[in-house]
Parts: C-alpha cells; structure tokens; sequence
C-alpha cells in the first residue's frame, strides 16, 4: 500500500532540488565562468545569457513531455530517472574543464528539472477532496525552501571552498534523494489510470494555440507575461548586479538570495491572506504591483548596500502581485476552461524565461561595458520596472467585467 507522506515528501524534495538546481549556481556563476575563461563580467554575464536560454528552452521543450511519459509509465521512473540524471549533471558541472562544458551541463538539468508538473501530478494521486490544495501546497514548499537553501549553499560553499564545492554539495544531495526515490517511493499512478501517449500531450505549443480561445482574459494573460519577464531580472542578473555594485562575495550574494526567497515565501504565506480579507484580489494586485515597481526602480537608482537591504523588503511584499492576479484570470474564466487556461499560464512563464536573458544580461552587460555612456549596472532593474508599468496597462485594459469576479472572490 502506497505511504501517502513518504510519496508527498519525495515529491516535496524533487522539487526543492529543481529548484536548488538555480539556486546553487547563481551566487557562484560569474566567478566560475571567470575560471573557466570568460574574460571580465561583462563577457560572463553575456555567457549567462546563453546558460539562461538553454536551461529554459528544455524547461519549455520537455515539461509537456515528462508530464506525458509519467501518465503513461507512472511517477516514479520519470522522477528517480530525473534525480539520478540531475545528480550526474551536477558531477558534470564540478568538473567541467571547459564554459562549452557548462552549456552541456545546463542542457541536461533543464531536461532533468522540467518535473514540477510530474510532481504536483504525485501529489493529486494521493489525495482525495480538499486535501488536494493543502498536499499540493505541501509539494510547492519545496520551491521555496530551494530557493532559499540552494543560494545559502552555494554562496557560503563558494566564498569558503571555491566556485566548485556547491556543485559537489547538489550531486551528494541528489545521490540521496535517488535512492529514497529508488527504494522508499511507490508508485502513486495506478495502472487502470495509465493513458497513452500523444501527439497533443506531449506537444508544448498547445497552450500557445490556446491564446486563440482565452477572449478578454488576454489582457490579464498578457499582464502575467510582463510581469514574468520583470520577475525574472533576479535569477538572470542578481549575482552580477551585486558584485558590478557593491563588490559582493558570493556568501553576501546567497544570503540576499535567501532573504528574497525567504521574503516572498512569508509575504505568500502571511502577509497575502491577511490583505485578501480586506481587499479584492484586483486591489491586492494592484498594491503588489506598486511595491514591485517601487523595489526595481529602487534597485535601478541604489548606490549603497543600505538601499539594496531595504529594497529587499519593499520587493518581498511585491509577492502578493502573481498569486491575486492568477486568482483574477481563474475566476474570469469558464469553470470548463481552467485547465487549458493553467496550460497557457504556464507557456507563458516558460516562454519569459527563454526571452529574459536577452532582456536583461544584454542590458546589464551593455551598461557596465567600455561602450556605454555610463556605468549603470542596474539597468535591467529600469527594464523590469517598466515592465511592471506595462503589466499594469495591460490589468488597466481588461474588460471592466472582471469586477464582477473579484467580489466573488472576495466574499
């Protein structure tokens, strides 16, 4: 008999391991491409660019896929696989010789790491009624705890051993992880439940085609886009835009990774329930999208690490924006349509995460390189801020009926 909590914590841990997958390398990233040849930051954050580009395309190429191979042959190959591979990648990345090396690697964790739909997948087959939403919030733990793990580990690994020993440290953790996987996990899809596979359910431009269908909600979708792409200036030029300005380390640029994971996770958990019982989902959006716009115009004009930590708190209750505006787009839609609707959502944060690095590392590496006009390595924090403004038209020009929706959602 399948031991729900051992299946939901196993779930639990992959996740927290894609998640680390990012986390691990980002305080660490521009010192090991110094390492491995690049030149200056400003060629490295243009090699991180393409390492950016490259995860997130397998992200986008093969989510659908895995999604479709554990409905067919069930959760736990496709997982324990997809452990063992990211172990292996990250041995890879320790001793990789070479920044070609690098792409390999990042290649193969983007395949290996595209399991967050297989794993919330684990977490609705043990459960039943209204332990669904708390168990799939169980499983979307682990994210959090990764991105706040994974930079605390690579940073302070990376100050005291060198930009390698947070890679070793990731292949151990995947090693066990494997075998719990291995010989504690049963499988949690039942054989009756097993379909076959097609071109649809492995196909991930579906969703795309289904922006067709979605109507007025197009505004909002297009809003969620935007605000992607903001959110994504951290993962892409964080590490470099804190050394550019403040000469951090990486163990001051993991912790500050930390505090932002560890922000957003206390504003989702805290700070949003309290503001939707006084507010409607489309105000709390609102107010999440001024504080994000307050944070990266801050980022964008910071001279000093004081401005930074503040920011970060301002930037914390900017957590509330994603999760009130999906609550807008779910209750403007069709109870019929939720699940195509999620599909596009989700093409939409893949797709932001393929055109980021172009936004953002070609921005930042522009302003700190000989050819700018002026030293500005917080460019991509403007970028990002008026991003938000655009997020902000696009809520401004969806249909007025929404309203109707928010106090639904509200009561």
């Amino acid at each position: 008999m399948l031991n729900k909590p051992t299946a939901l914590y196993f779930a639990m841990l992959v996740v927290m391991l894609d998640a680390m997958g990012f986390g691990l390398l980002a305080p660490i990233l521009p010192e090991l491409l110094l390492e491995l040849g690049a030149k200056d930051d400003v060629e490295g954050a243009r090699i991180a660019k393409w390492l950016s580009f490259a995860y997130a395309g397998m992200q986008f190429l093969f989510s659908t896929l895995l999604g479709a191979l554990s409905d067919r042959f069930g959760r736990k190959p496709v997982l324990v696989v997809s452990v063992a591979t990211l172990g292996i990648d990250y041995l890879i990345l320790g001793f990789a010789p070479a920044i070609w090396v690098l792409f390999v690697g990042r290649l193969i964790a983007g395949v290996a790491g595209a399991t967050f739909s297989t794993c919330f997948a684990v977490a609705a087959d043990v459960s039943e009624g209204r332990e669904r939403a708390a168990n799939i919030g169980l499983v979307s733990a682990g994210f959090g705890l990764g991105f706040i793990l994974g930079p605390l580990i690579g940073g302070l690994l990376g100050d005291s051993l060198g930009p390698r020993a947070p890679v070793f440290a990731a292949a151990v953790i995947s090693g066990i992880n494997f075998l719990f996987g291995l010989f504690l996990f049963r499988e949690s899809h039942s054989v009756e439940n097993r379909r076959a596979l097609s071109w649809a359910s492995v196909n991930p431009f579906l969703a795309l085609f289904a922006l067709r269908r979605v109507g007025p909600v197009i505004f909002l979708v297009g809003a969620y886009f935007a605000i992607s792409l903001a959110g994504n200036v951290y993962p892409s030029v964080w590490s470099f835009y804190t050394k550019a300005l403040l000469d951090w380390s990486p163990a001051q640029i993991g912790v500050s990774f930390a505090i932002v994971g560890a922000g957003f996770v206390l504003t989702q958990t805290l700070v949003l329930p309290m503001l939707l019982k006084r507010f409607t989902p489309g105000v709390v959006l609102v107010i999440g999208l001024g504080f994000m716009f307050a944070s990266h115009l801050g980022y964008a004009l910071a001279g000093a690490a004081s401005v930074i930590y503040v920011m970060l708190l301002v930037s914390a209750l900017a957590g509330v924006a994603n999760p009130a505006l999906n609550s807008l787009i779910t209750n403007t839609v069709d109870k019929t349509r939720q699940g195509e609707i999620q599909g596009v959502l989700a093409s939409m944060l893949a797709l932001s995460l393929v055109a980021t690095p172009f936004i953002h590392n070609d921005s930042f590496a522009f302003f700190i390189s000989p050819e700018a006009p002026f030293f500005w390595p917080g460019a991509p924090f403007a970028v990002s801020a008026l991003l938000v403004l655009i997020a902000g038209g696009f809520v401004a020009l969806a249909p007025k009926g929404r309203a109707k929706s928010d106090e639904a959602a509200g009561q």
